[in-house]
């Protein structure tokens, strides 16, 4: 972006960019003096959510000292507001996950080949292929959020200009990213048999995938049009009602497509690149015919193209491929235990885990929540150049996120013993369900730990440590320990996957955490300030 003193926080007075080349400051310390604290000077002012006007939290008119607490009025604001921004973002993924749940429904009753093959094909895309929509765009979280921050008090007009841009950006970007997966899906099938899968599966995935690319970029587009409206805490609620409208819509049209049309198994592929487009329509249309739900005016602006969103690829891709590097790590890490819960050769083992897992895909929409609203929130003050702010906002976040946690543990503990009953008539089943059922609620309390540390670093433009965290706990210590837990003298089966999936994840929310506790949020202010100059 192009030199513009006026993307600077325009309640602020702005402090000299003293961090050079040379300069050896690091980005992560405990604050020993506050001399750098009193350039920020900013006053109470209004902002709108969801169509009405709330207070900011307070801020200060002068920070002089980070460890300085706020006060409760200020803490208690801000989890209000984290409230109001993470709920319509966890019914959304709720929403948008049942997608691939009700195709595999559909085309699952066609017979077991169609059923393994369609989920493999869905596993497969996710992780190379929608992993760009859903991890990429997390750049735009980051850069969205901070020069919303960094542009309050500029009319709506320009403000909207330069996030049009980041849009723009992120599309043509993450779409070009998109190509060589494209090709990948194209020729798969030689490249499954290389790993040794079945001949058979090998070309239902192939041509599952053929189908799936058209489909992509709109689900790239949906994700970017989703984090655009998130990042202006602006109509929360147009992507869950989207998702209200075209997830059932998914299933119809996936089941006239299999069956009505006789298409077979590559209708599910077909009807779900259809879903695809109807989802990013539907989206738009919602907010060309509400609009921005403020000014009641259709006024974004998100064409034509600008010349700007040609520029500066380098700086986003930075911050998008961590991005998709810890969602993707994640997602990994998850199958590769799936595969040694196969290697357990026990059917009442892998219908445990199937139930296990169908309740952490639901109850990590939570924490998932959290975390897009952390990165909002902490993005938003850094803009606004007020880094005692955004520190508050990290911890906030984290502390409601252990509240959250909790009650999802009372539910969880109380129902163990009858929880799987829901999913299957075997007591055996049930029984070892019940086992694990703890170690999900660990696994559940400690990940909106997570989730939320990992949403503070991703709004200061840091997912390299979520990434770098996620790699550690999963791979050096979550799936190594869960091998030897459930292989090794211990023989602890699906208790010890669980045990060590605990185990990483709690390393990774630690890691993450000691980040924070030593970010210098007085540097990640004058980063953010530097970003939007250049």
């Amino acid at each position: 972006m192009s030199s513009n003193p006026s993307l600077l926080p325009s309640n602020t007075t702005s402090p000299p960019i003293s961090r050079t080349s040379n300069d050896k400051t690091p980005l992560l310390h405990r604050y020993s003096s506050i001399e750098d604290q009193n350039y920020y000077h900013a006053t109470i002012s209004n902002c709108h959510y969801a169509g009405h006007v709330v207070r900011d939290v307070e801020v200060q008119k002068q920070e002089t000292d980070i460890q300085q607490p706020l006060s409760a009025r200020a803490i208690l604001q801000e989890l209000k507001v984290l409230v109001q921004i993470s709920n319509p973002v966890v019914l959304t993924y709720m929403l948008q996950y049942s997608l691939q749940t009700g195709s595999v429904l559909v085309v699952g009753r066609l017979g077991p080949e169609e059923l393994a093959a369609s989920v493999f094909a869905f596993m497969f895309a996710t992780i190379t292929g929608w992993l760009l929509g859903l991890g990429g765009s997390t750049a735009l979280d980051t850069l969205g959020s901070q020069l919303w921050g960094a542009s309050t008090g500029k009319i709506n007009e320009e403000r909207r200009l330069m996030m049009n841009i980041l849009f723009q950006r992120a599309c043509i970007v993450l779409n070009v990213c998109f190509i060589p997966v494209a090709i990948l899906w194209y020729f798969v099938d030689p490249v499954l048999r290389l790993l040794g899968q079945d001949a058979l599966l090998c070309q239902m995935v192939q041509s599952f995938l053929r189908y799936s690319i058209p489909g992509t970029p709109a689900y790239i587009g949906f994700e970017i049009t989703k984090k655009y409206l998130q990042t202006q805490e602006v109509l929360p609620h147009a992507s869950t009602l989207t998702l209200l409208v075209c997830s059932p819509l998914n299933m119809l049209i996936t089941y006239l497509f299999v069956y009505e049309f006789d298409l077979g198994f590559i209708g599910a592929p077909i009807a779900a690149s259809l879903t695809h487009w109807i989802m990013l329509f539907v989206l738009l249309g919602i907010m060309y015919v509400v609009g921005d739900g403020k000014t009641k005016q259709t006024k974004w602006g998100l064409l034509p193209i600008h010349r700007r969103a040609f520029e500066q690829w380098k700086p986003f891709l930075a911050l998008a491929i961590p991005g998709v590097l810890s969602l993707g790590s994640e997602y990994a890490a998850f199958e590769v235990i799936t595969v040694l819960v196969g290697l357990l050769d026990s059917s009442t083992t892998m219908a445990a885990q199937s139930i296990i897992v169908i309740a952490d895909d639901i109850l990590c929409t939570i924490p998932l929540g959290i975390s897009v609203a952390t990165t909002t929130r902490v993005g938003y003050w850094l803009g606004r150049g007020l880094p005692g702010h955004a520190k508050m906002a990290s911890f906030v976040s984290i502390l409601f996120a252990l509240s959250v946690g909790a009650v999802a543990a009372i539910v969880l503990l109380v129902t163990k013993d009858s929880f799987g009953y829901l999913f299957s008539k075997d007591t055996t089943v049930v029984g070892l369900v019940g086992k694990v059922l703890p170690y999900l609620v660990i696994f559940q309390f400690v990940d909106g730990v997570a989730g939320a540390s990992g949403g503070a670093l991703r709004g200061a433009g840091c997912q390299h440590w979520s990434a770098s965290a996620n790699l550690i706990g999963y791979y050096a210590f979550a799936l190594p320990l869960g091998a030897f837990l459930s292989f090794g003298s211990a023989h602890l089966g699906l208790l010890g996957l669980w045990a060590a999936l605990c185990a990483g994840l709690f390393a990774i929310a630690a890691i993450q955490t000691i980040v924070l506790l030593r970010m210098n949020w007085q540097c990640q202010v004058e980063l953010c300030t530097l970003r939007f100059k250049k």
